[in-house]
């Protein structure tokens, strides 16, 4: 029964449901153990003030188990020490996870439907397989390969020269520039770029005289990019993003970057020209990197951090908040500190609010 199209509809605004799974399908395509009825009947995944007796839902600490006795949910994903009051459960390491892995297997992609639109256009010499789908409006420059179930949304140009890999989709609007190279299994959402020139000038006193940007871009395998998204292409070699990495909405990758695999870039994060992120790294919301500057490996960026140029930071695991990194430990200690000056200078100084849970805590 696993993957059986269950009928349209709505809840709370949330787009239809694509398959059922009974628990004990689940827990076998998890890998997991579970307790409660094998065949019990599940058609998603929701959080549990809105997941019905129909779906399953995920508790990760033990403020979510508080609320779970008040919840509808027919399943939950829990670790092996949680007290769950009976309730059919699947017992995991990382609900979260699990929970999300859960959410793909009951919403997979869209498949992919070959053919080329009557209103698509194809450079002669391009290499486009019949199991691509390519969109309305899409445009294909001379000399560009596509691999193999490509799709292209409506109005994506794919650059002279561009290579795409096997599995990859492109949502609509998305432009690659000519010669940029985009690995397999990756997802570009609406309106990304790659590929433009970066950045490059020199100021004189007559004003700025560009740097010509001859180099290109190259995305790894499983590269995920967010709407209105952008990377630049390199002053000479190449602007590189690791396998695996991860890049929210309206964020700018500039010229020259090198980001290893599995990184995680949050909205709004400016990357400097020649920046480097090691693999695994994060760099929050509005986190920013000056040209030059080094994310080490595991090395955690929170929302609103800076390293200036030239400037290395190098923690694995650690976690750093302010324009001048600190550990976030020392940074919520200077939050109160500041906040307790505001205060005993009155109300000309600014902020008198206790400090709230600090980002990334």
């Amino acid at each position: 029964m696993a993957g059986v199209r269950a009928g349209a509809r709505l809840r709370a605004g949330v787009l239809p449901v694509s398959a059922v799974f009974t628990l004990g399908e689940l827990a076998a395509l998890l890998g997991v153990r579970a307790e409660g009825p094998p065949g019990l009947r599940l058609v998603g995944v929701a959080p549990l003030e809105a997941a019905g007796p129909d779906q399953l839902t995920f508790v990760k600490d033990v403020r979510h188990l508080a609320l779970l006795a008040r919840s509808q949910a027919g399943a939950v994903l829990c670790r092996a020490q949680d007290d769950v009051a009976g309730r059919p459960a699947l017992r995991v390491e990382n609900p979260r996870l699990a929970a999300a892995r859960a959410v793909a297997l009951f919403r997979p992609p869209a498949p992919v439907e070959p053919g080329r639109h009557a209103q698509c256009a194809v450079a002669p010499d391009a290499v486009v397989p019949a199991s691509c789908q390519v969109g309305p409006f899409a445009v294909v420059e001379r000399g560009a390969v596509l691999g193999e179930r490509v799709v292209l949304g409506p109005h994506v140009v794919v650059g002279a020269g561009a290579r795409l890999g096997d599995d990859t989709r492109l949502d609509a609007r998305v432009v690659l520039y000519p010669g940029v190279s985009v690995g397999r299994r990756c997802h570009l959402h609406a309106g990304v770029v790659i590929g433009a020139p970066g950045f490059g000038y020199e100021q004189t006193r007559a004003g700025p005289v560009g740097f010509p940007q001859h180099g290109t871009v190259v995305l790894g395998d499983d590269v995920r990019i967010g709407a209105n998204s952008t990377v630049d292409r390199a002053t000479f070699l190449a602007t590189r993003l690791g396998d695996g990495t991860a890049v929210d909405n309206l964020v700018q990758v500039s010229h020259n970057v090198s980001v290893g695999p599995g990184v995680l870039i949050c909205a709004l994060a400016g990357i400097g020209g020649g920046a480097r992120l090691g693999r695994h790294s994060v760099v929050g919301p509005q986190g920013a990197l000056a040209p030059e500057a080094l994310l080490g490996d595991g090395t955690i960026l929170g929302a609103r951090g800076a390293i200036a140029s030239h400037q290395r930071l190098e923690a694995p695991g650690r976690i750093f908040m302010g324009d001048t990194p600190m550990p976030l430990e020392d940074w919520k200690r200077w939050q109160i500190v500041r906040l307790r000056a505001g205060r005993a200078r009155g109300p000309a100084g600014g902020l008198t609010t206790e400090p709230g849970p600090a980002p990334g805590g």
